[in-house]
């Protein structure tokens, strides 16, 4: 690929990669594509968006919060299972 072809949304995302934008990207495209797939192939892909749901909504409590620099810029990476 050319370089001056990308969008420049998308270089803007390449040249600021970060833990914060990388949870942001998985949080939409992960949702979203959970629920496409359950509404047009599957409902059993309604299942995977249940357990998605869980994981987003922790990633945005860890980017709200204002405490704990860690948690906010590296949301659920730090929690152990």
């Amino acid at each position: 690929m050319i370089h001056g072809t990308l969008c420049p949304l998308w270089q803007n995302y390449i040249r600021k990669r970060t833990m914060r934008n990388e949870f942001t990207v998985f949080a939409i495209l992960s949702i979203t594509i959970t629920l496409l797939l359950g509404y047009f192939i599957a409902p059993q892909w309604c299942w995977i968006f249940l357990r998605f749901v869980p994981l987003v909504g922790l990633g945005l409590y860890d980017l709200s919060q204002s405490r704990h620099a860690i948690t906010r810029n590296f949301p659920i990476n730090n929690y152990n299972a």
